[in-house]
């Protein structure tokens, strides 16, 4: 799906283009968002307009029935029973586009400015994690030294 693994992955790769929006627009069924090799529509101001894109619900519904199809050919469906498909899908679908509507540049801000304020993010993310892991691995050192 969208070849995006980490959803600040999707700031980064270009929407569907205009003609095929305009052709889903005629013929939604023939010209929708797939599964293999999609992209979003990314043409959106804000994660409000990127969230309510008719190309971009169509493949929330997609990725969540053939999400479904999958988890209902396990040896044990009834694992994935309670599991709400349509929002897990949504859920993953937002967290890509809100790093879209990020990276778009503000008010006054030029496209190199925004990459700069993104990448910035990024960076601190990054940061606070290194932090997070060196703490963890400090604490499994006292415990094992202090189990010995």
């Amino acid at each position: 799906m969208l070849n995006v693994r980490k959803s600040i992955d999707g700031s980064g790769r270009r929407g569907v283009e205009e003609s095929r929006l305009a052709k889903f627009q005629e013929e939604p069924e023939t010209y929708g968002p797939g599964l293999h090799c999609t992209y979003l529509d990314t043409s959106g101001r804000n994660i409000e307009e990127l969230m309510s894109s008719d190309w971009n619900q169509m493949f929330i519904f997609t990725l969540a029935s053939e999400s479904k199809a999958i988890a209902s050919e396990a040896r044990d469906p009834q694992r994935f029973a309670k599991v709400d498909w349509l929002d897990l899908a949504r859920e993953r679908v937002y967290r890509v586009l809100l790093e879209v509507a990020r990276a778009i540049p503000q008010p006054g801000e030029t496209k190199k400015q925004a990459l700069a304020r993104l990448m910035q993010r990024y960076d601190a993310i990054l940061d606070r994690a290194k932090n997070t892991f060196s703490r963890s691995a400090v604490s499994r050192l006292i415990m094992v030294d202090n189990v010995c």
